[in-house]
């Protein structure tokens, strides 16, 4: 039997003005584009690869407003029994990038509707005007159950 299960969110890269130096903030966007596209194109599931994932090349970043967004989404099968493995998989990304929030929607056909919500903790920013640069590592989580009971 299959179990319908459909997940979508959006990293909140970098903000701009919060950094004042435009070379800093493309540096960062950069650094993330390289980390999404280093994720393999196919996964033991579940999966996260890096064609579940959005990311306009720092080049084009003049079209964009403020806030580099990392848009992603993906239908999986049977979801519930994996979102453990799946959290800490999306989480391994999240230490290797540079952020301020990620959102997580997941929709389980057998188990409804869930929102989770990590934001880096503490802000980021003061540490990116800093050298070395530095992924963020540490957040707050919040959001709907990181397992279910089958």
């Amino acid at each position: 039997m299959s179990e319908e299960c459909l997940l979508y969110g959006c990293i909140e890269g970098p903000n701009a003005v919060l950094l004042w130096k435009g070379q800093i903030w493309r540096e960062l966007w950069k650094r993330n584009v390289q980390s999404i596209q280093a994720l393999p194109d196919s996964d033991q599931s579940p999966p996260l690869t890096r064609w579940m994932f959005c990311v306009p090349t720092p080049d084009r970043y003049q079209d964009l407003y403020r806030v580099q967004a990392i848009p992603f989404a993906a239908s999986v099968n049977h979801m519930s029994d994996l979102w453990p493995e799946w959290l800490d998989k999306f989480e391994g990304l999240l230490r290797r990038l540079y952020w301020q929030a990620a959102h997580v929607r997941l929709s389980i056909e057998l188990h409804g509707e869930f929102q989770y919500l990590w934001k880096a903790d503490p802000s980021p920013y003061r540490q990116w005007r800093e050298e070395p640069l530095a992924p963020v590592g540490t957040w707050t989580f919040s959001g709907g159950p990181r397992e279910f009971s089958s």
